[in-house]
């Protein structure tokens, strides 16, 4: 779906007669709203409850993947969607997605400006949190704070640790030196570890974790340290324990052991790359970045009916991929789904406008007839990750055990 002109527009309406001048006036703040209100609606109406079965996430009410995704607009929108400016345009949308992986759809989208920082709209996402929820997210959305109230909830969490972030002993509640802990394991020769930590005590909170790490493969850890220091070039001092610590991936959580293995962890954290499919199609097929117009509801406009799009494919997607999954063990590539429908998005425009049930019956029959072909193909050699969830594959993991914090004297 390509970005298109309001002549082209103008072309797609049959039996319409409307001027491009008329059609660009419809662009207009009652539009948005209506918008708005049918991707609520969408949201609010359209549930589907079935789950996927999958082993070890059988317990959690929810498994919420969070991310965002972020792109420049017109420079006349910098009152409205506000950018970083810079070499970047001084105009920018941020799109923050929480998807639902156990029924596999996509649970909320937000459009906020391109200046509001994740761990910001964290404190949005716990009205949406039920109890036994387990979330997914990266480093943007780090917070003390947050992590409390998510375990307040009585649900969980999965994150990276961050370099700054103080970890106290969970029996004596003393701070735990991180790098010389690290430097005790390597002196004897430990590459994987699990301990019992507390985190916030510095903050006058209290909330028990687990921390997990496991050594990076070198080729890892100095791609992340360049990626670092591109990302802070014009800091005149980068901080060196956090160029230290990417020789580890480290892992915290507050899911008790016998809820979520040690091995199944990483696993777990390994599924936050299903939302960047997500975003790769909104972009790639959907466009969703390259909106040109300078028009603040035109603008709008179009980024809420193309949300209304993918929400609708994902849905789609999602329920057929959860019944393809509990039948077979098989999974249904969005990748390929997307093209599908956008091969047939034309006619299928061309006879919404004609008769509603030609339309969708002509979906339902294309979807149906070309779901095989978007079936992912079972390769040994490159599991997803919910195949490894469900074979029980530990040998990266099997020598990680519980250990106690080694003496720092």
């Amino acid at each position: 779906m390509k970005t298109v002109s309001l002549a082209a527009l103008v072309d797609c309406c049959k039996n319409i007669n409307i001027s491009r001048q008329a059609l660009d006036k419809r662009f207009c703040k009652e539009a948005v709203s209506f918008l708005k209100k049918l991707l609520t609606i969408l949201f609010d109406k359209c549930l589907i409850r079935e789950k996927s079965c999958l082993k070890y996430l059988k317990e959690f009410s929810q498994v919420l993947i969070i991310d965002s995704s972020l792109w420049q607009l017109h420079e006349k929108l910098k009152d409205v969607f506000p950018g970083f400016g810079g070499a970047s345009s001084k105009a920018g949308c941020k799109l923050q997605l929480v998807y639902n992986l156990l029924i596999n759809q996509i649970h909320s989208i937000t459009v906020t400006e391109g200046t509001k920082n994740d761990s910001v709209y964290s404190e949005e996402l716990l009205d949406m949190i039920k109890q036994k929820a387990l979330l997914l997210f990266d480093l943007g959305y780090f917070s003390i704070r947050f992590f409390q109230k998510i375990h307040e909830k009585g649900a969980y969490f999965i994150s990276r640790l961050k370099g700054d972030v103080k970890i106290f002993n969970s029996k004596t509640r003393e701070q735990i030196d991180i790098l010389k802990f690290l430097k005790k394991l390597k002196q004897a020769d430990t590459n994987k570890f699990e301990i019992n930590i507390l985190l916030g005590v510095n903050q006058g909170v209290s909330i028990p974790c687990r921390l997990i790490g496991m050594k990076a493969p070198k080729s890892v850890a100095d791609k992340r340290r360049m990626q670092y220091k591109k990302r802070n070039r014009r800091v005149k001092t980068v901080k060196q324990i956090t160029l230290q610590l990417y020789d580890w991936t480290l892992m915290i959580t507050n899911t008790p052991h016998n809820l979520l293995p040690t091995w199944i962890v990483y696993i777990c954290y390994e599924l936050r790359w299903q939302i960047e499919i997500i975003f790769k199609q909104f972009k790639s097929i959907l466009q969703i970045h390259k909106i040109n117009s300078g028009s603040e509801h035109r603008v709008k406009c179009e980024i809420y009916g193309k949300l209304i799009a993918a929400v609708i494919i994902t849905k789609i997607h999602g329920k057929l991929n959860v019944w393809f999954w509990n039948k077979e063990k098989k999974e249904i590539s969005l990748e390929k789904f997307f093209k599908t429908i956008q091969t047939r998005a034309f006619m299928f425009m061309t006879l919404l406008q004609e008769n509603f049930k030609k339309a969708i019956k002509f979906l339902e029959d294309e979807v149906l007839r070309c779901l095989r072909n978007c079936v992912k193909l079972i390769q040994r050699s490159r599991r997803t990750s919910l195949e490894n969830l469900q074979l029980s594959s530990k040998e990266r993991f099997r020598s990680i055990k519980p250990c106690q914090i080694p003496s720092l004297s």
